[in-house]
């Protein structure tokens, strides 16, 4: 998953090689909720297979 949005970074950083620096603290931006989101689904699925068990 987060393999993939790293990917498509690459892909958006190789096509525009000189970004500026609002894009990219845009796309910082993006990233960290993205990961963050990544980490508050993995924790509450695994919260709910503790509650399963």
């Amino acid at each position: 998953y987060l393999s993939l949005i790293l990917l498509q970074l690459r892909k958006s950083t190789t096509a525009s090689e000189t970004p500026s620096r609002a894009t990219t603290k845009a796309r910082a931006a993006a990233f960290t909720f993205l990961h963050m989101n990544h980490l508050r689904q993995h924790c509450y699925s695994r919260s709910k297979k503790k509650e399963e068990e």
